[in-house]
């Protein structure tokens, strides 16, 4: 018996395409759940991507705001110093001079019962002054060699050191020394008088011991002010000064005082105050020299001049 081909390969076909059929959806279930897969990879990465993201949003924008923060402070802060009203510093400033002393005052000073001299009543007129004053400065135009160089008066000065106490107790915080006396009794007796006026706690300037103390300015704070001191003489009565010691008195010398000058600036000094021993005895009025010396002063940055004569 003979079968027949052509069920024979109809039946074949038919197999193939079942086969086929059972590949394609189990193929389709491959893809679906690979799809699913997908999604949810996505979704995970997608979240996980989101949160990192609003982090780094969140971080740039902290950062934005404290930076306009800090920006807003410091325009705020240059408002206020640019609005802010300068005060002024106010303060009083009493001077005197000259301080000397003759025969006859030494004299009535003294104390015979307790064999000192006591120069306090006579400053009793001007204390109110000179206590009250935020800063009070002195010319001093005498010695103080000691006694065993004996007390003397014009035209050689010197005192008994009593007086520089009685200078300190009504208020006097500095004395220039520069003056024509300042070496009435020689070297040793303006060395001296610098040694009284420490004990005294007088601030001074104008005469010195060393080399080094000339070049040094002279500096007071009042109510925060930095006041520079510099103090010069015109001469010493004819009394010449020591060749080997010429720093120990501040003569009038413009490169000097030019120097002084640029050291108080240099020292970021507020205020300069000289303080001149110049001009014509027993004349009221300035003299040329001193006019153009004055110019002088104000056009290199002294600000004050305290004149004596």
């Amino acid at each position: 018996m003979r079968r027949n081909p052509r069920n024979r390969n109809s039946r074949n076909k038919k197999k193939q395409d079942i086969d086929h059929k059972a590949a394609r959806k189990e193929l389709s279930i491959v893809i679906i759940i690979l799809f699913i897969l997908l999604i949810l990879v996505s979704t995970f990465y997608f979240f996980k991507n989101s949160n990192l993201y609003k982090n780094l949003i969140e971080t740039f924008r902290q950062e934005i705001e404290n930076e306009k923060q800090l920006e807003n402070e410091a325009k705020e802060k240059e408002k206020e110093e640019n609005t802010k009203e300068e005060t002024d510093t106010t303060f009083t400033l009493a001077a005197i001079g000259d301080v000397m002393c003759h025969n006859t005052q030494y004299r009535d000073a003294y104390n015979a019962d307790t064999q000192e001299y006591d120069f306090s009543h006579v400053f009793d007129d001007i204390k109110f002054y000179t206590q009250t004053a935020d800063i009070a400065v002195g010319s001093l135009e005498t010695s103080f060699a000691g006694k065993e160089r004996g007390y003397s008066n014009y035209p050689t000065f010197n005192t008994p050191d009593n007086l520089a106490y009685s200078l300190k107790d009504i208020g006097i915080d500095v004395l220039s020394t520069a003056g024509n006396h300042c070496l009435d009794m020689g070297f040793s007796g303006l060395s001296r008088t610098i040694d009284v006026l420490n004990d005294a706690d007088i601030a001074h300037l104008g005469t010195y011991k060393t080399q080094e103390e000339q070049d040094q300015v002279l500096f007071k704070y009042v109510k925060g002010v930095k006041i520079a001191f510099i103090n010069y003489t015109y001469g010493t009565n004819g009394i010449p000064v020591p060749k080997d010691k010429s720093f120990c008195v501040n003569l009038i010398d413009k490169d000097l005082i030019k120097k002084h000058i640029d050291t108080a600036k240099s020292q970021n000094a507020d205020m300069i105050v000289a303080c001149m021993h110049w001009g014509t005895e027993y004349r009221t009025t300035a003299n040329k020299e001193q006019e153009s010396l004055a110019d002088f002063l104000f056009q290199n940055g002294v600000d004050v001049i305290l004149g004596s004569k």
